[in-house]
This record gives structure tokens, sequence and C-alpha cells, in this order.
């Protein structure tokens, strides 16, 4: 028999499936029963570039998804009663050129987490919501002049609403390195306090050894000096931002008294003093301290005699003190603080952020209107104090209208909008008068609105206008609620009840 020849079978070409994937099944689901992953690939790509392009889509929705609610969120700003922000700091050479490296990054992180360990410590929560942000959540502060630096510092503090920005710059030239540390008091957050806003230094540049991997005393006391007092500056401006001036005291004179902090460059922190002793008596109406505020403005000055702020510090006591008796008026205690204004005036290289024109003729104002109390006859003195706060609330109006730095302008000109109120009402102009103190009230702190309110109902009364009156002392008691002002409150209260 011929032999029989085998009949060739047909085979049907199919993906080959390398089975010995250890683990596939568990990357990614299968979708043909269980295929492994390289087969379930294999057909995936046979499917053409839209099924690839669908699948891809799909696992980067759900990646999405899991980081969503995984991943924390970055807040876009700080939300606490009182906050504060340490940057990275800027490391240049002697040339004001910028130098990358971790040392600025690695001395911030250390000041912030010093600054998070003492407000834990001393339980400041119990009194004051805070937060601390370290360099990860703030970014650096640019700038080769403490001008440029400033400047940014304000962007960024109102940016994230940092009651406190710390920046500053690390000097280096070669082996040799210098550190200046620096902060910047957000005038937003401090609305009453414009002695104070705005751009400082923390003492003079101090020797910083690098690459910084830590500070020991030994090896660096003054450094550690240094982040004590700024540490405990911080914690008194923390005070001093809800009128706890006795506390904010505390820190600051331990702050002026660290055993580590040697040397002249205290002017800042005796600027805090003497601020804090005069925001202390004035809130309770007794100037007992001014003593020790005059104290700490010259001991200011003795560190640096071109210190502005310090200047109309001391200016500004010898007008309170002058202007505490009217019936025996202090003319020469005036003259001595024309003179320090005068002085402040004259002097260079002042921070913009300290805003001493507009201080200079504020507080000249001031003593306008107690020259004129005094009956003192050589000048129209009525007419010289409208003049100077009128330039107060030009410069603030000029600003706003020309989106420059109004708002650190706030609190000044809402004081002169309400003194030119009060010279119209002298001059029996009663309706101007109101309507300089509305504009008071419109950018004035809640304190000072109810204040400046309830002066609009003292004119309105004396004008017979009894309605206005009382409208006008409803709305002082309202804010005065409203501010938890238990004495404000009982005071327009009664100036009500009167009227009945």
């Amino acid at each position: 028999m011929p032999p029989v020849k085998k009949k060739k079978t047909t085979r049907t070409s199919k993906p080959e499936i390398e089975t010995n994937i250890e683990g596939s099944e568990n990357l990614v689901a299968s979708a043909a029963g269980n295929k492994s992953f390289a087969a379930n690939v294999k057909i995936i790509f046979q499917g053409g570039w839209k099924s690839v392009a669908v699948i891809l889509v799909a696992v980067a929705a759900l990646l999405g998804v899991i980081l969503w609610f995984v991943v924390p969120k970055k807040e876009a700003a700080m939300t606490k009663q009182f906050n504060v922000a340490v940057t990275e700091f800027l490391i240049q050479d002697a040339s004001g050129k910028r130098i990358s490296g971790k040392d600025g990054s690695l001395l911030s992180g250390y000041i912030s987490q010093e600054i998070e360990t003492q407000f834990a410590a001393m339980e400041l929560e119990k009194s004051i919501s805070y937060q601390v942000w370290g360099p990860k959540e703030t970014g650096m502060i640019s700038g080769s002049t403490p001008e440029a630096r400033a400047a940014n510092a304000e962007t960024l503090a109102k940016k994230i609403n940092a009651y406190i920005l710390i920046y500053g710059v690390i000097v280096t030239d070669g082996t040799k390195s210098k550190f200046q540390p620096e902060f910047y008091v957000n005038h937003a957050s401090f609305r009453d306090a414009s002695e104070i806003t705005g751009s400082h230094e923390i003492g003079r540049q101090l020797a910083l050894a690098l690459p910084f991997t830590g500070i020991q005393g030994a090896e660096n006391p003054a450094l550690v000096g240094r982040v004590r007092a700024l540490n405990l500056i911080t914690m008194g401006l923390a005070y001093y931002s809800v009128d706890k001036f006795d506390d904010a005291l505390t820190y600051f004179q331990k702050a002026a008294g660290e055993k580590d902090w040697v040397g002249a460059g205290h002017e800042v922190v005796y600027l805090l003093i003497g601020n804090a002793y005069v925001r202390k008596d004035s809130l309770i109406q007794d100037f007992s301290d001014l003593p020790l505020a005059e104290q700490n403005y010259k001991l200011s000055l003795e560190d640096d005699s071109n210190y502005g702020r310090a200047m109309i510090g001391e200016a500004n006591v010898k007008y309170l003190h002058a202007s505490q008796d009217k019936n025996n008026c202090d003319l020469a205690g005036l003259k001595e603080a024309s003179t320090l204004l005068d002085q402040a005036l004259a002097l260079s290289d002042q921070p913009v952020s300290a805003n001493i024109e507009t201080k200079v003729h504020f507080y000249r104002g001031q003593i306008a209107i107690i020259r004129n109390a005094c009956k003192q006859t050589d000048q129209d003195w009525l007419t010289v104090s409208q003049e100077e706060f009128k330039w107060v609330v030009d410069q603030y109006e000029s600003r706003k209208q020309n989106s420059g730095n109004y708002e650190s302008l706030k609190s000044l000109a809402s004081h002169a909008y309400a003194r030119l109120g009060y010279i119209s009402y002298q001059r029996n102009d009663a309706q101007v008068a109101i309507e300089s103190l509305k504009k008071s009230v419109e950018i004035a702190s809640p304190y000072y609105q109810g204040l400046y309110t309830a002066m609009m109902g003292d004119i309105y009364t004396a004008t017979g206008k009894k309605a206005e009156a009382a409208q006008a002392y409803e709305d002082a008691i309202a804010i005065a609620e409203q501010n938890a002002d238990a004495a404000s409150l009982k005071s327009y209260q009664a100036k009500l009840n009167a009227l009945k």
C-alpha cells in the first residue's frame, strides 16, 4: 500500500503567552479571565493606539483621585489669630550675587522649629491661636538690598496673611560668612500699631560658620543668643497683637536681657519696649509709665542715633507729657517734641515702610492742636494742625489712587480724618465734621470705629439732632458688642440714655 500521507493541519495563529511573569496578576486586573499581565498587554496593543489611550487616561484619572485624597493640600494662607512665617534665608556673595545652597533653608528651618517649640512650651494656644510656617511653606525672600527684601516681604506677608515674616540674608566670602536676620510686621494684622509695622533688623550682622549643621552654644553663642532674642521678640509681638501689653513687655525685656546677645544692635527691642509702655498707658489712660517709655527710646537711640522710629517715639512721649494738663501747658515739652520731629524728618536712609515723613506730619498736627488748646496766639495753630492732618490724608488717598502702599497709612489716615472732624466742629461746621468722621470710621480699626461713631453722636447731640445722635450711639453700641468691649459699650450706652 502506498504510504498514507498525513493530513496537514492548519493552525490558527494565536498570541504567544508567556505565563511565568511573577506577580503579574497582582499588578493589573485581567480583562480576559486568568490571562497573565503580558498577555493582556499584548492584546491591548493589538487593539490599536485608541485602546492604549483609553487605558492611560483611566489610569491617570485613578492616580489623580488617589493623590487628591492622600496628598495633604497646601494652604493658600494662614488662618489663625497670630501667624508667623519663616522664609528660607537668601545666600549672597559680597557683591550681592545670589549663591545656591542648603544653608539658608537649614538655618531658617531651625528657627521656625524653635519658635514652634517655644510657643508650645508657653502654651500660647490657650490664649491666642497661632500658626508657624517654615521655609517649605513660604519659599525665599530675595533682594540684593534691605529695601528690596522688605518690599518682597510685604508682598508675601499680605499674600499668606502672616503677622510676622522672618527673613534675612547670609553673606558669604569664601570661608567667612555673616548672617543678618530681619523681620517684617504686617500692618494689615497690627491695624493700630503703625509705630511698629514694617521692616526691622535684629541687630548687626554676625559671624556664621558654613556649612550649617546645627547650633551648638560652645561653637557660636552669639548666633544662639540672637535666635533666642528673635524667638522672644516674636512671642512678645503675639501678645502685642491682642493688646496684652504687660505680657508683651515680659518677653521684650527678656529679649533685651539675653546674655549671649552682646554689643550694640538692640535698638529694635528697646523701641518695642517703649512702644508697649505707651500703648499700655494709652489703653488705660494712665500715663505713669511714660518715663520708662522715654528711657527705652533713649537706649534705642544710644544704639543707633540714626533710628527715626525711636526719635518719633521719644517725641510722642514728650507730647503726651506736655498735653496732660491743658490748664498748665508744658510749652517747653512741646518744643522739645517738635525739635525731635524735625530731626527725624532730616534723617536719611530710613526704611520706606517706617513712613517717617507721614508720622512727622501727623504728630506735628497733634502738637498744634494742643498749642491751640493752650491758647497760644503766636500762630493760628488750628490752621497749622488742619494743614498737617490734611497732608496725612492726602498722602493716603494719593497712594490709594495710584496703587501705592496706602494700607500702611490706614491707621494714621483714620486718626487724621477724625481730627479734621474735630477741627471743623471747632469752627462751627458740624456737617463737614460729620463727613470727616464718616471717612475716619470707614478705615478705622474696630475699637476706633466705635469711638469715632460715638463722636458723631456727640456732635449731633450738641447741634440738637437727637434722632441722628441716637442712631450714632446705637451703632457705636453694636460695634462695642461685636468687639466684646464692655467698657466702651457702657460709655456709649450712657450717652444714649442721656438723650432720653
